[in-house]
């Protein structure tokens, strides 16, 4: 599939919200950092799963979660692989991008207020 015009570069939709999930986490904390106009900032990066089961037939879902500044370089030395987690969600945001074969991706990151 080609992408669409609309995702030709890669655009960020936000969704405010505020949640909390319960889910088992898919990798190691990625603690990096950015910079800003006024300061650098760390950002912890990681994904967790949520199974969906329909009778025999089950699916995961991935979803990147991201944790800003001081809380993400205390908790990435704790959160492992395998961990189930809670994550309480202030706000969701859809990322799309085209990869390598010219099909649109999206991808649904929340941006974790706690952990």
């Amino acid at each position: 599939m080609r992408s669409p015009c609309w995702a030709e570069s890669v655009f960020t939709m936000y969704f405010p919200m505020t949640s909390t999930l319960v889910r088992n986490v898919g990798q190691d904390v990625e603690l990096r950092t950015v910079n800003t106009s006024k300061r650098e900032v760390s950002v912890a990066n990681l994904s967790i799963a949520i199974n969906n089961r329909n009778g025999d037939d089950r699916q995961t879902q991935w979803v990147r979660v991201e944790v800003w500044r001081k809380y993400a370089e205390a908790l990435s030395p704790y959160i492992k692989k395998g961990m189930k987690i809670t994550v309480e969600v202030k706000q969701a945001k859809l990322d799309a991008y085209t990869d390598k074969e010219g099909d649109v991706q999206a991808v649904l990151v929340v941006v974790a207020d706690k952990l």
